[in-house]
C-alpha cells in the first residue's frame, strides 16, 4: 500500500512538474510573438494611431451641434476661390457651439432663410463621421470668449467641473477642423454677432450662397434680438424646439464679464483657456486696470 502511495506521488509530481514547464514555455512564446509585433511598426506609427483615436473618441467633446437644412434656389454657385461649385438641392449645415455661446440666436437667425428646417438636436459626431459628410455639408463654428461663458455658468452648481473642461474642447475642436476645407468651414465669434448683427449675417448668407437682401436680414435681426432679450427661462423651458434644455436670459452686452467676473476665476479661466483666447484673438487682460475701465476684447 505504502509503494502504490509513493508511486502515485511520484506521478502527481511529474504531471504538475510538466505541466508547470509547459505553462513557462507556453507564455515564453506569447511574450515573444508580442515583442516581435512591437517592433514590425515605428513608433510614429503607434503615435498617430493613438491621435486618430482620441480624435475619434472626442471630437465635440461638450460641443453642442445643430442640423439645419437649407434648400438652395440654385444648382450652381460662386466658391471663396472664384470657381463654381455644384450644389445639391438641400444644404446640410452643423452649427457647432459650446454651452454659455449664444447658439439660440445664430440657430434662429440662420433659420430665417425661407424653406430652412432647424433641428435643435445633439448630435454626436466623430472625426471619420465629418469625413463621409457629403461636399453639401457645411460647418458654421460658434465661439464665445470663455470669460464670457464662465460668467454666464458661475452661478450655476456644476461650475467647479465646468471651468475644469470648458476650453478643452475648444481647443480641440479648432486645430481638429483646421484641415477641414476653408469654402465649407467658417468660424464666427459671438461678440462680433453682438457687435456688428448685420454683417456678420451677411457674411454668413454668402459663405452658405443663400440669397438675402439687407433689408430682409435687417430684419429678421430685429425679430429675434428683442426674443432673446425678453425670454423667460419658462417659456424657453416649455419649448420643444431647445431639446428641453433650460437657457436663462442675460443682456446681450459681450463685455458684461469684465464687470462681473470675479478677479480670482478670471485668472484661473485664462490659466485654463489661454490658448483658444490667443487662438481666437481675444484680447488679455493683463492688469486690473483694464477690468476696472470696462474695456471690451477687440479682434
Amino acid at each position: 500500500m505504502n509503494r502504490f502511495l509513493k508511486v502515485s506521488m511520484a506521478l502527481r509530481r511529474n504531471c504538475l512538474r510538466d505541466f508547470f514547464w509547459r505553462a513557462v514555455l507556453c507564455w515564453g512564446f506569447i511574450a515573444t510573438a508580442l515583442l516581435l509585433r512591437s517592433f514590425e511598426s515605428p513608433h510614429p506609427n503607434r503615435l498617430e494611431v493613438s491621435r486618430t483615436s482620441l480624435s475619434e473618441a472626442k471630437y465635440f467633446p461638450n460641443g453642442r451641434t445643430s442640423g439645419i437644412g437649407l434648400t438652395a434656389p440654385s444648382a450652381y454657385y460662386a466658391g471663396h476661390n472664384g470657381t463654381s461649385r455644384h450644389r445639391e438641392d438641400t444644404v446640410k449645415t452643423l452649427l457647432l457651439t459650446y454651452g454659455r455661446s449664444g447658439s439660440s440666436f445664430l440657430g434662429e437667425l440662420l433659420a430665417a432663410y425661407p424653406h430652412t428646417a432647424y433641428y435643435y438636436e445633439p448630435l454626436h459626431l466623430t472625426a471619420s463621421d465629418l469625413r463621409i459628410c457629403p461636399n453639401s455639408t457645411e460647418i458654421v463654428h460658434l465661439y464665445r470668449d470663455p470669460r464670457a461663458m464662465a460668467n454666464s455658468r458661475r452661478k450655476s452648481k456644476d461650475f467647479k467641473p465646468f471651468i475644469d473642461i470648458m476650453c478643452y474642447p475648444m481647443i480641440i475642436n479648432f486645430y481638429e477642423l483646421q484641415d477641414f476645407p476653408a469654402e465649407r468651414y467658417r468660424i464666427v465669434r459671438y461678440e462680433d454677432i453682438v457687435e456688428n448683427p448685420s454683417e456678420v449675417a451677411k457674411e454668413l448668407f454668402e459663405f452658405l450662397a443663400l440669397p438675402m437682401e439687407q433689408k430682409q436680414i435687417d430684419q429678421a435681426i430685429e425679430q429675434r434680438i428683442p426674443s432673446q432679450q425678453n425670454a423667460s427661462a419658462t417659456d424657453l423651458k416649455e419649448s420643444k424646439r431647445y431639446a428641453g434644455t433650460v437657457r436663462f436670459r442675460e443682456s446681450l452686452d459681450p463685455a458684461k464679464w469684465v464687470k462681473e467676473l470675479p478677479q480670482e476665476l478670471r485668472r484661473q479661466t485664462e490659466e485654463k483657456c489661454g490658448k483658444i483666447i490667443q487662438a481666437l484673438d481675444y484680447a488679455p487682460f493683463q492688469c486690473d486696470i483694464d477690468i476696472e475701465s470696462g474695456i471690451h476684447p477687440k479682434k
